[in-house]
């Protein structure tokens, strides 16, 4: 070390402290920003799951009042129907009105 010169070390530990110092700041700031980044990605799924359940919520309980509204019908003995097989295509009617394709009307 004798050999190289005070300026050369200095320059040398000047150099290595900047190097050190950028490369730990740039670490730290990926390591925030890496953080933040999982945070806000976890936010904006917990808003998106909650309006999508929002929106199946509200399809679903259209369904619902529809269909409980045809059964209320069907109680009351309202519908222009004579025989079962009547009832069977005004429940399809009803299931395609409502779009309810996957749901099922009983008669007893």
């Amino acid at each position: 070390m004798k050999k190289l010169g005070l300026k050369l070390i200095l320059m040398m530990s000047i150099l290595l402290l900047v190097s050190v110092s950028v490369t730990i700041s740039n670490y730290l700031s990926y390591r925030n920003q890496e953080k933040d980044l999982k945070t806000q990605i976890l936010h904006e799924n917990k808003l998106l799951v909650a309006d999508q359940a929002a929106l199946v919520q509200q399809f679903i309980h259209e369904k619902v009042m529809g269909l409980k509204g045809i059964g209320e019908k069907y109680k009351s003995a309202d519908l222009p129907a004579n025989s079962p097989q009547d009832f069977i295509e005004l429940s399809s009617i009803f299931a395609t009105t409502l779009n309810t394709g996957s749901s099922f009307i009983g008669l007893e």
